[in-house]
């Protein structure tokens, strides 16, 4: 009856902390999806990823695991999903958020109660929503003087088809170009992101 009763303790309490890890990392993907349009299509990748953490965590807490296995288990995570394309260093922060916070959620025994959890849930989402709106986009808010295209990816005269956007855009709103770069290639939505710099004629 005892070990019945342990049992079910260990149920609810997994149920509550998934529940819990659900809520915060929808917090932070909510944060993300309204800040951050070029890593929003990753955000699923991070749930997912959080939901397996969270239940490998849990899972293990029943097994004598050295520490830095456990690091080197994560590192690896990490990587498996982003082996094969360029990606922003955003998108590797929140990749680690997402996991430590699970961790975190799943991990956390003794003098951790509820309310310890709490405060550090709601300090990782502000801390979140600090960095999405002063910092990580700050180059975007100081220098006003920058356009971000995005053009379909195309096999051939790519380079052409970017000049030829550059110089409609520079006739129709009447600016003159001061350089650009191709920041981005997204194979998978076949697109290219270009930053355009410029400024205004007459200034």
């Amino acid at each position: 009856m005892d070990e019945f009763l342990i049992i079910n303790n260990e149920w609810i309490q997994m149920l509550l902390r998934f529940v819990f890890n659900l809520l915060f990392t929808g917090i932070i993907i909510k944060i993300i999806n309204q800040h951050s349009s070029e890593i929003s299509r990753h955000t699923s990748t991070f749930f997912i990823i959080s939901v397996i953490v969270f239940f490998l965590c849990f899972t293990l807490r029943q097994i004598d695991l050295n520490f830095g296995m456990a690091l080197g288990l994560f590192a690896i995570f990490g990587i498996i999903r982003y082996r094969t394309e360029a990606v922003l260093p955003e998108e590797i922060t929140y990749l680690f958020v997402t996991i430590g916070l699970s961790v975190i959620n799943a991990l956390t025994t003794g003098g951790f109660g509820w309310l310890t959890l709490i405060i550090i849930n709601i300090l990782v989402c502000l801390s979140v929503l600090f960095a999405e709106k002063y910092l990580f986009h700050a180059d975007d808010i100081n220098n006003r003087n920058k356009i971000i295209l995005n053009l379909p990816l195309v096999e051939n005269n790519m380079n052409s088809i970017i000049i030829e956007s550059i110089n409609n855009l520079s006739k129709e709103h009447n600016i003159s170009i001061q350089n650009y770069n191709i920041s981005k290639i997204d194979y998978k939505s076949k697109t290219v992101q270009v930053h355009v710099l410029f400024f205004k004629n007459g200034k």
